[in-house]
Order: C-alpha cells, then structure tokens, then sequence
C-alpha cells in the first residue's frame, strides 16, 4: 500500500501512514529537519539536563545505557552534537538477569549540600522461558547518583550501587533510618486484572504510574479510574473519588509532572498529553476525567513517551520508537519537544492547549 498524499515528502512515510496525524498542530520532525518557534532573543542558556536510560540490547545481553540532552531556558533543546545524536554517557551500569527486564525510576532528589542527584530505580526481572515454573520476583532495587560539577564539566561522574533487597512479600516499603533496610510503610488490597495465556500478553499492569506532589505521590492504578495518595510526611494513604465507570480516565503511563504555576498534572498517553486536577475538599481527594490537551506525536503505540518539567512553564515531552521498521539507520528515533500549556485566560487556569517551542528528532538509542 502506498503512502496517503498528507504522507507525501515524509521521511517516515516507509513505515508509517500517517493520514489525519500530519497535520499544523504537529510540527514536522524528522532526522536533519527540526521545528522551532522562539524569537531571536531567547535566553539559550541551558535551564536543565534530562537524563535518559534505554534497555539496551548487545550481543544477546541487555543492560542499562545512559543518554543525556539540555534544554535552554527559551525551550530550545540542545542535543550537544551537530550529528544529530544523542550523547551517550555509558552503558552497562547494570546488567540484566533476563531478556524482559523493565526498568521503572522514580523522580531524583537533591543531596543536602546540593553536590549530588540520587535516582533510587528498579528492574523488574521476570522469566517466562518456562510458563509452568516462571515467576516473578521482587524487583531489584538500585541507586543511580550523579556528581552535579562533573556533569556541568561534561564529564560522566555517574555511578549505580545496588540498594537492600525488596521483602519477598507484597505491600509497600521505604528506606529505613540508615538505609540497611526496606520497612514496610502501608498495605492494601488491589484487584489484579488477569493474566495471558503466556504470561505476558494481554495483560495490564496494577501500577500504572505516578506523580509528585510536594509531599505528596498519586498513584494510578487500574482500573483506570482508581487512584490513591500517599503522604511521604504522615505516611498516610488515602483513595481519589472518582467516577464510578473508567471509560473516562487515562491512565498515567510511568509518570507524569505537577506545575505549581498551573495547579495542574500533566502526562503523557500513547502521544496525547492529558491533564488532571487533583482536589481536596475537607478530607476528601477528588478526581475528575482528564482534560485532553493535544498530541504532540504523530506516533503511539510504535514507542513510549514521557514528560519532563524544566521550569519557568516549559515542559519537555520525549518520545522513543521502538516498533518503527526504518532502515536509515541502526538506531531508534527519540522525538523531543518542548511547549508550553496555553490558558484560557481565566482567574482559574483552564488548559486550552499547547505552544510548541522546539521539536526534534534524534537518533542514536541502540
């Protein structure tokens, strides 16, 4: 079948359809073609690093590779290398034990004396070579720091460590005083969905994603209408109310980000960015149906995204192919694009859609 015309003169059109998806709301981005509206005197200085991990897979083995890219302050992204590529900071900061690892990190936090950025991430190690005695074990739990004045003299400074083992049995744990130990801080009873016949198809994850809220983590869960809060400070847990069918909720895929300026969540959903409010009325929690903003990808379900909040209302959206057969070139194709979320212009903030700033396409993730 031969492209659509909407297809026609797009370096992707050998892989893709993309029909009703090309068109103005999504600025064309492809290897060596780049979208950017900023004036000519926005600030260029670089705001914030995003660090990106990938799964990489190398002579049969699978093991955690390290990408980075800046964004300016104005929104423009600054990838580092006139190739075009990502840079690479190193692979094989750990290795994994089975061809269907995943990995899963939570938001990085600050040393004290603002030297350091610890990430605390897991691998989910599965094994499903034998249907009848595969099992899934507690996730293995590690540490990512990163020395901040190495990474501002362009040099690595990163190292991974292994963090205490997971209790084999189910609930939820933080670190101990110390950090010699997991102490479980709350339980709860989740209904899970059921499992392929392979164990690994047609099945939907309880944990769906998260985000920050101050002190504050949301959980999505599913079914895709069920959320709970926890209170790092009080260690609380708490259920969002919503409405009873799901059929209106999305579900947070790994993680989305929370702008104060905004009071408002945002995520990424295939390549839609949704946004949700969440509200506290008395003691109660309460969630309506997301907002659906814009997509900010002709793709979906060929990769996965997410969000990043760089500050100053810039928010970074990364998208990664994975299921995209080009044969351009040996790696997959990261699309990024940065925007800001547009206001209705009322005394309470209303997302009327997006500005993008800059969008594009690198390649250079094995």
């Amino acid at each position: 079948m031969s492209p659509p015309a909407a297809a026609a003169g797009c370096l992707f059109s050998h892989c893709c359809l993309w029909s009703d998806l090309c068109s103005p709301q999504i600025p064309r981005a492809e290897p060596g073609r780049e979208y950017s509206s900023m004036p000519l005197d926005a600030d260029e200085r670089p705001a914030r690093p995003v660090l990106l991990g990938i799964m990489a897979t190398s002579e049969g083995e699978r093991s955690l590779r390290l990408h980075r890219f800046r964004v300016a302050r104005s929104g423009r992204v600054l990838v580092g290398r006139s190739s075009g590529a990502l840079e690479t900071l190193g692979d094989g900061y750990y290795k994994a034990k089975t061809p269907t690892s995943h990995i899963r990190a939570a938001t990085a936090v600050q040393s004290p004396d603002g030297r350091f950025l610890s990430l605390c991430f897991f691998s989910r190690e599965a094994d499903f070579s034998d249907p009848k005695a595969s099992r899934i074990v507690p996730p293995v739990s590690l540490q990512l720091q990163m020395d901040l004045a190495a990474a501002a003299a362009d040099k690595q400074g990163i190292s991974v460590s292994r963090l205490p083992d997971l209790p084999p049995e189910p609930g939820d744990a933080t670190l101990g005083q110390g950090c010699c130990q997991w102490v479980e801080v709350a339980t709860f009873m989740l209904k899970f969905p059921s499992l392929g016949a392979d164990m690994q198809s047609d099945t939907i994850a309880a944990l769906q994603g998260y985000v920050v809220i101050g002190d504050t983590i949301l959980l999505s869960l599913w079914p895709f209408n069920l959320f709970y809060v926890f209170n790092c400070s009080t260690r609380a847990w708490a259920a969002v109310a919503t409405a009873k069918k799901d059929w209106g909720y999305a579900p947070i895929r790994e993680r989305g980000v929370y702008v104060k300026e905004h009071d408002m969540i945002y995520f990424l959903c295939g390549a839609v960015v949704y946004a949700y409010k969440l509200c506290k009325d008395q003691d109660q929690y309460q969630m309506a149906p997301p907002t659906r903003i814009a997509r900010v990808c002709p793709f979906s379900h060929e990769g996965y995204g997410f969000l990043s909040y760089i500050g100053g209302g810039v928010i970074c959206s990364v998208w990664i192919g994975v299921k995209l057969p080009c044969n351009n070139y040996d790696a997959k194709h990261v699309r990024i694009t940065t925007f800001r979320v547009k206001g209705d212009g009322s005394q309470h903030f209303v997302p009327k859609g997006v500005k993008v700033l800059h969008s594009t396409c690198c390649y250079g993730v094995p």
